[in-house]
């Protein structure tokens, strides 16, 4: 059975719960790149020995990239913030708090505290969806949306772990050099029947990526069926992995989708 997958917070479109059945398709090979990161749960659950994570929301990037490489610090600033806070006795105000202080007064304080007070707000905020306002002048300034019991500071400690020697970078997709086996988790087209409207996202035009990914030769496709054959014109004759999903931010009482990796297996 596959072992339970390191995680380190929610994050809308995160492929967490899709890890035991896509992790199996994936190549044996010493490279992987992780082209559209958000989280960076599926970078942090493969063993590839280098490792490239491309996420375009660079506030996002620079908290995992400080959490890989300066562990101790990142670490010492969320404990301290936890308890400066008091964020186990009323979440939801001391959230609110937490994150004005984080977007109102981010000169006044270091780059871990900046790094930890991130991860605490994506940690709590509703759904895992990236939102920023203008009065937060572009940072991050999701709603609070989860209450969290515990803040265990060996989840981060195992995450950093498990993205140690990772390369971050922040620049839009086509940009990024690809690397050995490629996974592209963009975007979807659409969601629910709904365009994407995540400000985390980028602009994806998927039928160019998905010529770039088939020059590439190695590669995984994340998409749901929509049922409009466009998944089969595309990726004709291709090996797909299909797992039906109910997600949780649908409405009541619809139906399961089908998502589905495509796997390139060249070269």
């Amino acid at each position: 059975m596959q072992a339970k997958p390191t995680v380190l917070t929610q994050w809308a479109g995160s492929k967490r719960r899709l890890l035991p059945h896509y992790l199996p398709a994936f190549p044996e090979g010493d490279t992987f790149t992780d082209l559209f990161g958000g989280s960076g749960v599926v970078t942090a659950n493969v063993n590839y020995e280098h490792k490239y994570l491309n996420e375009i929301q660079s506030e996002w990037l620079n908290a995992l990239s400080n959490l890989t490489y300066h562990t101790d610090e990142v670490v010492a600033e969320y404990d301290r913030v936890v308890q400066q806070f008091m964020l186990a006795e009323n979440p939801k105000t001391h959230y609110e708090w937490l994150m004005h202080e984080y977007v109102g007064n981010p000169s006044e304080y270091n780059p871990y505290w900046e790094a930890a007070t991130l991860i605490l707000c994506v940690q709590s905020c509703f759904g895992g969806i990236w939102k920023s306002h203008q009065w937060a002048k572009g940072r991050y300034s999701s709603a609070y949306g989860k209450r969290n019991k515990k803040y265990p500071l060996d989840k981060l400690r195992t995450y950093a772990d498990s993205l140690a020697g990772t390369t971050f970078t922040s620049v839009d997709w086509k940009e990024v050099e690809l690397k050995g086996f490629v996974f592209a988790d963009p975007p979807y087209r659409s969601n629910y029947g709904d365009p994407i409207d995540y400000e985390s996202s980028q602009e994806v035009n998927h039928e160019d990526l998905a010529s770039k990914l088939k020059q590439h030769g190695s590669f995984a496709y994340c998409a749901t069926d929509l049922g409009d054959g466009w998944l089969q014109d595309i990726f004709p004759n291709y090996k797909t992995v299909e797992v039906p999903v109910i997600h949780t931010a649908k409405r009541a009482g619809a139906d399961a989708v089908t998502e589905v990796m495509v796997i390139g297996e060249g070269e």
